[in-house]
């Protein structure tokens, strides 16, 4: 009987990351079963890039006893099904969900994240068989939340590994109808929902937005996560704004992008592996990845907006790609 790997996809970054190693495992003849949260653009990724998913709750928003009971509620949900299914080995990229249930049900569960000061680690780590993290995060850090002897780090980026055989849109400007003469921007606003954000004001942020809606030079490609923060920028009414309202490519907006402005962490490290400028105004405690980055001059910290250099982009050093297939080796030493 072949042998089942259930994947929770609870973000839409998290659609990209497991892209090319549920294309590995399909290719060495494995069953994969794909649950996904409905939040962001999940969905939208997952059915743009072919790949078959069972629907399993959505976001529960900024409320945290919202967060609890949906936590719970999901987790439910999700017991029977990955009961009924039987599966040899589940991964996660930071969904509680998989990892609670997984534990209760005896599934080995690999955790792998690339930001260690989140505080739902103290449930993930301790529920996981294994997790897995980049290099540039130092072990010690991880032991607080019950990840000691369960470490796994894989070298670069995780973007490394999901960009090894990305297919780029070079058209992606014309399709948006971008004018390519302008100084194009992407901006990703702060996670504000998310639970380690609770009670963060981020002022350089909305700064940000009004120093850029009134610069002519620029145009702005605005990756709202929430719809509170796309009628947040609406409501300015700037005219040299987009605001996408569906999944769009981002990688390839990336590439072809003169900056990158994010509070996030994903897309900083995406403009980093692709070789475009980024600073980050993300305000909470800095990881080791983007530790790494800022002290390596691949990123820089924005701490007020004249230490903003606006200008277009003129070389692109990329960074190496990483074969997935040397992930997913790892991953199956684990299955059951």
């Amino acid at each position: 009987m072949t042998k089942k790997i259930w994947i929770d996809i609870t973000n839409s970054p998290h659609v990209l990351f497991f892209r090319p190693i549920i294309k590995e495992l399909l290719l060495k003849g494995y069953t994969v079963i794909v649950t996904a949260r409905d939040f962001a653009q999940t969905y939208d990724l997952l059915e743009k890039y072919n790949i078959k998913y069972y629907k399993f709750g959505h976001y529960a928003g900024k409320n945290l006893l919202k967060k609890i009971f949906n936590l719970f509620f999901r987790s439910y949900k999700l017991y029977f099904f990955a009961k009924k299914n039987k599966f040899n080995l589940s991964l996660s990229h930071n969904s509680i969900d998989i990892c609670i249930v997984s534990k209760i049900l005896n599934i080995p569960i690999i955790d792998i994240f690339d930001y260690e000061h989140a505080i739902f680690h103290h449930i993930n780590f301790r529920c996981s068989t294994k997790i897995m993290c980049p290099k540039y995060i130092p072990s010690k850090s991880l032991y607080k939340f019950g990840g000691r002897n369960k470490i796994i780090k894989y070298p670069g980026l995780k973007e490394q590994i999901y960009f090894s055989d990305y297919s780029f849109d070079d058209n992606i400007l014309s399709k948006l109808k971008i004018d390519s003469k302008k100084i194009i921007v992407v901006v990703r606003p702060p996670a504000e929902t998310s639970v380690y954000h609770y009670n963060v004001k981020n002022n350089l942020y909305y700064d940000l937005i009004n120093y850029l809606g009134h610069n002519s030079k620029v145009f702005v490609v605005f990756l709202g996560r929430t719809k509170d923060q796309i009628d947040f920028v609406k409501n300015k009414n700037f005219n040299n704004f987009l605001i996408p309202l569906k999944a769009i490519d981002g990688p390839s907006l990336i590439k072809k992008s003169d900056l990158v402005i994010s509070a996030g962490g994903t897309i900083n490290r995406e403009a980093v592996a692709l070789g475009t400028p980024v600073y980050s105004i993300f305000k909470l405690k800095l990881g080791g990845v983007d530790k790494y980055l800022i002290k390596n001059k691949k990123m820089f910290l924005l701490n007020k907006i004249d230490e903003l250099k606006i200008k277009k982009k003129k070389t692109s050093k990329k960074l190496n790609l990483i074969n997935p297939k040397t992930i997913v080796d790892v991953l199956l030493k684990y299955m059951r």
